[in-house]
């Protein structure tokens, strides 16, 4: 397909041999913080299809709200910022996914970035720590059942026999607390009948099984300025900033616990796979150059495009003895306000990850940035021409 829409539909003669590198080959879209609508997603699933990558892990839950109608929690449905994903929308939009051959992977995010559920529920937690920092605590009355509960619905919810669990920064949770209640999780999804994705803290609570999957996405370039950032805060947060830094601290052991645990990874680094990073090149035009400005994690340094292509899955775990499941790119909506930002941050940057995660050989950077180029073209005829477009070629 991409060679036909890059050739004005015309190929010449000949025999293609290809294949995947990696079986998943994904992208993970946010769509709480900015509530895309079911037929934007639907667009996504189309790029995704262009350019081999056939999974798509929507990220529904989150401090910031509830996207996926619950019937086991009704009182959640009213935390989402935008309109419900009811379960007939996500069974359509993944039978529609399927016949693109991309697999649609719901998440729940817990115990972590669960204000919205908090909200909805002040009986998960106790009304102090646990209230400000978003986490459910299983054991308070009735908060086992709700992560039991809550993730069964969602692995129903899912075709993709996959679910998953979140389990990413439970910043201010004791770490008894915390393993409780991602086993709960991990329990109730199996039960269900799912197999298990999780990020990558989830190791720690020791509940995975080998034909479950952990999501490393804390890059070794990750830094936290805790000095720096207590200046930013005021003194009442500063305990929260030494709990991040304690947290980070622990993921370079990560990805050695799952291959000790013979988990399999999906590899997600966020130096060279969060697509909400700041561009580093200056765009074409004064209305690029205002978005470019506004778009992106600032926590992340800006990097340049070809930056976010020197890199293979093997660099990311080089030194480690571990099953590697696949790539999976990812885009947080913090900044979004509409579907020109999206395709601002995922294009020219999301066919990187894509070719990283099907080329067995390392392409170089000239060769790929030759056969990128004509699909500018191609963005703007699709309904993605608020793709970033760079002052110099890229």
């Amino acid at each position: 397909m991409q060679l036909a829409e890059c050739s004005a539909g015309r190929l010449p003669l000949g025999r293609i041999a290809d294949g995947p590198g990696l079986a998943w080959r994904g992208l993970m879209l946010d769509v709480v913080r900015h509530p895309f609508h079911v037929d934007e997603i639907r667009r996504v699933v189309d790029l995704l299809t262009r350019y081999k990558l056939n999974v798509l892990h929507l990220h529904l839950t989150d401090s910031d709200g509830w996207r996926l109608q619950s019937t086991a929690r009704p009182g959640l449905d009213s935390t989402s910022p935008g309109e419900l994903i009811t379960r007939r929308d996500l069974d359509e939009l993944s039978a529609f996914a399927e016949t693109r051959g991309v697999t649609v992977v719901p998440e729940i995010d817990l115990p972590g970035h669960s204000l919205a559920a908090t909200r909805a529920y002040p009986h998960l937690t106790d009304g102090g720590a646990a209230a400000h920092l978003g986490y459910v605590d299983p054991a308070l009355p009735g908060a086992q059942a709700f992560i039991e509960e809550t993730v069964t619905e969602f692995a129903h919810a899912s075709r993709a026999r996959f679910v998953h669990i979140g389990g990413d920064e439970p910043f201010g949770m004791p770490f008894e607390a915390y393993t409780r209640a991602v086993g709960a999780a991990v329990r109730a999804a199996h039960h269900a009948g799912s197999r298990v994705v999780a990020w990558q803290e989830a190791v720690r609570a020791g509940a995975l099984r080998p034909s479950d999957i952990v999501q490393l996405w804390i890059g070794a370039e990750t830094r936290i300025d805790a000095d720096a950032k207590k200046a930013e805060l005021p003194e009442s947060a500063h305990p929260f900033v030494d709990q991040m830094v304690a947290l980070f601290a622990l993921a370079p052991t990560d990805g050695p616990a799952a291959a000790r645990a013979g988990l399999p990874v999906l590899l997600s680094s966020s130096d060279v796979l969060y697509l909400d990073r700041p561009y580093a090149e200056a765009a074409s035009d004064a209305e690029g150059e205002a978005r470019r400005a506004r778009l992106g994690f600032r926590d992340y340094p800006p990097k340049t495009i070809r930056e976010m292509f020197d890199w293979t899955p093997q660099s990311l775990v080089a030194g480690l003895d571990v099953r590697i499941a696949g790539v999976e790119a990812a885009i947080w909506s913090e900044t979004i306000t509409g579907f020109d930002d999206l395709a601002f941050l995922l294009l020219p940057r999301l066919p990187a990850a894509a070719e990283r995660a099907w080329t067995r050989e390392r392409t170089d950077w000239d060769d790929y940035r030759a056969r990128r180029q004509p699909h500018a073209e191609v963005w703007q005829a699709t309904g993605w021409g608020g793709a970033f477009r760079p002052a110099t070629a890229m």
